[in-house]
């Protein structure tokens, strides 16, 4: 099973090259959202099981191909790609440096990957505005799916949480990070007080909330823009979103629409986007976060504390 699920991770990858290389985003997309599941299903104990897992590193690979393969018609980009790789080297060193290579390699898997998969789609010039809203569509009935399923998790909790699926895993996934883990924290992750906190298909209630809050803005500012016939079902999918947001409990997430509409609100009263109007927004919004918490002080509790890295 897990040599078949390499190999079409590896089909899908090479679309890449090809006029369909929408599919491949569509699957990076879908890798995201099932890798949980995927773990909690086949974990990670031998080598093909994490090669079958591995698409993002394999398309990351193909799409450095595909930059230095037509780097001819991208002249404009060549600092982009020197750029990138002094960032690459520099992060990888100094992760070695303080925490070790592997721990390094493992790091720069989950944080600097998703980046640089980013950047190399946009300067390869893959990314065109078609392409962008295929993308934005499909990202959108998923997590929309998903917030479905939120919903239903929720209504359908029964008071034990040790019988959900996270508890076990995330109780096993801790226990090899640090051995004197204590197997109660893991309630507090999956409920607040008597009530689920919600993830959908995600390990963590704290990913569903991210994508979910940025699906609301997106949904919501549809709604506003999109033409009349449409605008009605964009309205129901933010509706649906939101709800699904709220029951993660996750109080972060309703920062991230608030500071979002924000930021489309000055994008729109600035009636463009200019690097003087990017750098407005990041100011104020990082005023308007700081001043938040200061003001409110009851958000100063631990569980936000030591969220900080990880935000």
């Amino acid at each position: 099973m897990t040599l078949i699920l390499f190999i079409i991770s590896l089909g899908f990858a090479l679309l890449i090259f090809t006029k369909y290389k929408v599919y491949s985003l569509y699957f990076l997309i879908s890798h995201y959202f099932l890798i949980d599941l995927y773990n909690y299903k086949f974990g990670n104990d031998d080598a093909l099981t994490f090669l079958s897992k591995s698409y993002r590193e394999i398309l990351l690979v193909f799409l450095f191909f595909y930059f230095f393969l037509n780097i001819e018609k991208l002249k404009k980009q060549y600092v982009s790609s020197i750029v990138l790789v002094i960032l690459i080297i520099i992060l990888l060193g100094v992760g070695a440096y303080y925490n070790g290579f592997s721990n390094a390699v493992l790091d720069w898997r989950y944080t600097l990957s998703p980046i640089l998969i980013a950047l190399l789609l946009s300067i390869s010039g893959i990314l065109n505005l078609e392409i962008l809203r295929k993308i934005s569509t499909f990202l959108l009935l998923l997590v929309t799916l998903n917030s479905f399923i939120i919903i239903i998790q929720y209504y359908s909790f029964d008071g034990n949480f040790q019988g959900n699926w996270r508890y076990d895993f995330l109780n096993e996934q801790n226990l090899k990070i640090n051995p004197e883990y204590i197997e109660r924290m893991t309630q507090y992750q999956i409920v607040r007080g008597d009530e689920l906190r919600s993830s959908g298909v995600f390990l963590s209630a704290l990913h569903a909330a991210y994508i979910t809050a940025l699906i609301s803005v997106y949904s919501f500012i549809c709604s506003i823009l999109e033409i009349k016939n449409y605008r009605f079902f964009y309205f129901f999918i933010f509706l649906t979103n939101f709800i699904a947001l709220y029951l993660t409990q996750v109080r972060v997430g309703f920062l991230i629409i608030i500071l979002s509409l924000i930021s489309f609100s000055m994008c729109v009263f600035l009636k463009k986007y200019t690097p003087r109007s990017v750098i407005i927004i990041l100011i104020i919004s990082t005023i308007l976060f700081v001043s938040l918490l200061f003001l409110n002080q009851d958000m100063l509790v631990d569980s936000i504390l030591g969220r900080i890295p990880q935000y």
